[in-house]
């Protein structure tokens, strides 16, 4: 009797966290640091009525473009050399955050939420371009983003998401939301940009922000 009531139990519980799970889609402009964009879905499990656990699967674009201009001296040549990137990157982004709703418990159809947690990334794709031009000769050349020649060091990715977010009449939802990177992703072009990444440790990491608009269902 004791295990039939105990199977009972489980299965009571478990019909009530899938009906509480909610799912949703979103969208969202971005930059990062230069614009692109992000789409994906999210699953939520609520661990309370203030709290609860949202993770999801994003597909973002990462886009980032750099300009350097060096004057060579040397005795075969001398003049101005530009080096202008642009280089985009497909990442698969799993993010797993701790929404915390703030406000009143009253209303739950319109509310206000933090969203914090740790995300992780893997860049799958991407390609860029570098142009050189010395004197005013110009070479374009195109490369991949992950190759020798790219931009990135690495394909993995991991760092910090946050979001403030409004949920209106249980189904649309706004929000803003940052990731902020711990590894270095971005390669040095010289010595000397070397020493200033080490200096602005901001330009070598992940920066994102943006603002997204989905559906819960």
């Amino acid at each position: 009797m004791k295990r039939f009531l105990f199977f009972v139990i489980i299965i009571y519980s478990t019909t009530i966290v899938k009906a509480q799970i909610k799912y949703s889609i979103e969208g969202a402009p971005q930059f990062s640091p230069d614009i692109s964009w992000r789409v994906g879905g999210n699953i939520e499990m609520p661990i309370s009525k203030r709290f609860s656990i949202v993770s999801g699967l994003h597909w973002s674009d990462r886009h980032r473009t750099k300009k350097n201009t060096t004057t060579i001296t040397s005795d075969q040549e001398k003049g101005i050399r530009t080096k202008e990137y642009s280089f985009n990157a497909n990442f698969i982004t799993i993010p797993v955050r701790l929404a915390i709703r703030i406000g009143t418990l009253s209303n739950y159809k319109n509310e206000w939420r933090v969203l914090v947690g740790p995300y992780i990334a893997y860049g799958i794709s991407g390609n860029g371009n570098i142009k050189t031009s010395i004197n005013g000769k110009e070479n374009n050349e195109d490369v991949k983003t992950f190759g020798n020649d790219g931009l990135y060091r690495t394909r993995w990715d991991y760092g910090l998401s946050s979001e403030i977010q409004y949920i209106h009449k249980d189904h649309f939802n706004m929000g803003i939301f940052m990731e902020n990177g711990f590894r270095d992703l971005y390669k040095s072009d010289n010595a000397f940009e070397s020493i200033m990444d080490d200096l602005f440790v901001v330009s070598k990491i992940n920066i994102t922000v943006g603002f997204s608009v989905g559906y819960i269902f």
